[in-house]
This record gives C-alpha cells, sequence and structure tokens, in this order.
C-alpha cells in the first residue's frame, strides 16, 4: 500500500499552493468580521429600541423551568446568584 504523503498521491502539490493569495484572503475575510463585530456591538449597547424590544426576552421564573421539565445549563443557569 503506498503511503499517503507520496507527493503524486496528494490531492494538490504543496508547491502549487498559493500560500500569498491565501493568507491575503485570510486578512481581508478577518478585517471584515472585525467591523461587523464593532457593528453588533454598537447597535446592541447604543441602540435604545433595540434593548427595549429585548428587555425580559428569555426569562424564566424557577417554577416555570421546573414545570417545563428544563434540565442541564438551563435549569443551572442564574443572574441573581454567584456561581
Amino acid at each position: 500500500m503506498k503511503e499517503f504523503r507520496e507527493p503524486r498521491y496528494m490531492p494538490v502539490s504543496y508547491d502549487q499552493v498559493e500560500w500569498h493569495s491565501l493568507c491575503r484572503d485570510i486578512d481581508s475575510s478577518t478585517q471584515q468580521f472585525t467591523s461587523s463585530i464593532d457593528e453588533l456591538e454598537e447597535m446592541s449597547t447604543g441602540n435604545r429600541t433595540w434593548k427595549q424590544r429585548l428587555v425580559d426576552i428569555g426569562t424564566v421564573t424557577a417554577q416555570q423551568a421546573k414545570d417545563w421539565g428544563f434540565s442541564g445549563v438551563m435549569l443551572r443557569s442564574r443572574a441573581t446568584s454567584r456561581h
């Protein structure tokens, strides 16, 4: 059986990979992602309408959690007491 690392069995020849292009693409994606994160943070922390729409979403009382059969992380989560 031939070893997979032999060049003729590699899907792409190692020397044919365009490393500079790959690095440029990764850098471009990272820059776009960074600016998107900044926009999302500004929207979620500085937008009054956004905050008003999200007040009390996901709030579940202890009794509701028991009644609905929550378990694991959902049952252990809490906002009023420390871990």
